[in-house]
C-alpha cells in the first residue's frame, strides 16, 4: 500500500456496510514504506451467513492518483474440529 497523494484519497474496507479498515493519509503512514501487512479481525461476522466483502477506493480527479495495492487476502476460519464435531 502507499500513501494516498491527496486529502481525498481513501481505501476503504467494509463488511456488510460496515467499515472495518480505513487507508486515508492520516492513516497511511504505516503503510507507506512498501509491502506492510495489514490485519483485520472479522469474527464478529462468521456466523452472520454470507457478508459481503467491500473493498472501495475514491481519489479526487485534482489529487492525481493513487498506487494501492491488495494482495493475498485471506479469510481464516479458527474454529477447531476435533473427531468430526465442532
Amino acid at each position: 500500500m502507499a500513501t494516498p497523494p491527496g486529502p481525498s484519497a481513501t481505501l476503504y474496507v467494509k463488511i456488510d456496510g460496515t467499515m472495518i479498515f480505513a487507508l486515508t493519509p492520516v492513516t497511511a503512514t504505516a503503510y507507506n514504506a512498501g509491502y506492510a501487512l495489514a490485519s483485520v479481525d472479522v469474527s464478529a461476522y462468521a456466523d452472520a451467513g454470507r457478508p459481503l466483502l467491500r473493498f472501495e477506493s475514491s481519489n479526487a480527479s485534482a489529487s492525481g492518483s493513487s498506487n494501492i495495492q491488495l494482495d493475498d487476502i485471506p479469510i481464516i476460519n479458527d474454529r477447531v474440529f476435533a473427531h468430526g464435531f465442532e
